[in-house]
C-alpha cells in the first residue's frame, strides 16, 4: 500500500510470517511486485529500517519502509520514473539522504525520509544513460568523494562527485548487473578495487583506479577477474 495525505491505496496483500518474518507482495499486477533496490539505515531521520523500491522502472516508484522484523511500516512515493537501485552514503563527504538511480530518466535523485526531493534542480546528477546499480567509494581512500553508478545499457561505470559532476570512470560491456567494492576484511586487494558483474556476458571484472588520476580525472582500468 501507499499512504498519501492520510489516504491508503491498496496495491495487493502484504504478508508477514510471525514465526519467520518475510515480506511478500501478492498483487496480480507484475509492476506492483517489482522490487528494485534495497538500502538499510541504522540511524538519523531514516531510523533503523530497510527501504525497498517498489515498481517497475518507468511506472513510478514507491519506497517501502520495512522493520528489522520484516513488517511493512509505511511507504512513500518518490518523484520520477522508477528506481534502479537505492543506497545510503557512508558518513563523510556526501550529504545525507536516500540516493536513488532512475534508469528511465538517466539520473540519480536524493530524497529525505518523507520522499521529498532534496535537490532544487530535481536531480543530484543527470546524463547517466541507463543508471542501475551504484556503490559509494570507500571512506578514507582517493575514491571517498565519488559515487559510482553503472550505466547498464552503455556498459560504462560513471563516477559522480559530491557536487554531482559526472565523468566516465571505466568502460566495460553492456549488461552490468552489480557493483561492489572490496571490503576491508576480504582478501581481495586494495579497498579501491571495484568488482563488476555482467548478467549478459557472464563476466566478473575488476576495475582498479589509475594511480594519481583522482580527484582531477579519476579513471579506472578493468580486467577479467
Amino acid at each position: 500500500f501507499s499512504e498519501t495525505s492520510g489516504q491508503r491505496r491498496v496495491l495487493g496483500m502484504v504478508q508477514t510470517n510471525p514465526a519467520s518474518p518475510s515480506l511478500v507482495l501478492t498483487d496480480t499486477n507484475p509492476s506492483n511486485r517489482a522490487l528494485n533496490g534495497i538500502a538499510i539505515s541504522t540511524a538519523g531521520d531514516f531510523g533503523n529500517f530497510m527501504y525497498v523500491g517498489l515498481g517497475a522502472p518507468g511506472t513510478g516508484t514507491e519506497v517501502l519502509k520495512v522493520s528489522t522484523q520484516g513488517a511493512l511500516q509505511s511507504s512513500f512515493t518518490i518523484p520520477g520514473s522508477g528506481a534502479g537501485d537505492l543506497a545510503f552514503p557512508p558518513l563523510g563527504s556526501f550529504a545525507s539522504g536516500l540516493y536513488i538511480t532512475e534508469p528511465g530518466a538517466g539520473r540519480v535523485i536524493r530524497v529525505n525520509a518523507f520522499g521529498v526531493n532534496l535537490d532544487a534542480s530535481g536531480a543530484f546528477a543527470t546524463g547517466l544513460g541507463s543508471p542501475g546499480y551504484m556503490a559509494f567509494g570507500p571512506p578514507a581512500t582517493e575514491l571517498a568523494n565519488f559515487l559510482f553508478v553503472a550505466d547498464a545499457a552503455g556498459g560504462v561505470v560513471k563516477a559522480i562527485s559530491t557536487s554531482g559532476v559526472v565523468r566516465d570512470y571505466a568502460t566495460l560491456e553492456p549488461g552490468i548487473t552489480g557493483l561492489a567494492f572490496s571490503p576491508e576484511t576480504a582478501d581481495l586487494g586494495p579497498l579501491t578495487n571495484l568488482y563488476v558483474a555482467n548478467g549478459t556476458t557472464g563476466k566478473l571484472q575488476r576495475v582498479t583506479v589509475n594511480p594519481g588520476s583522482c580527484p582531477a580525472a579519476c579513471a579506472g582500468t578493468s580486467s577479467l577477474f
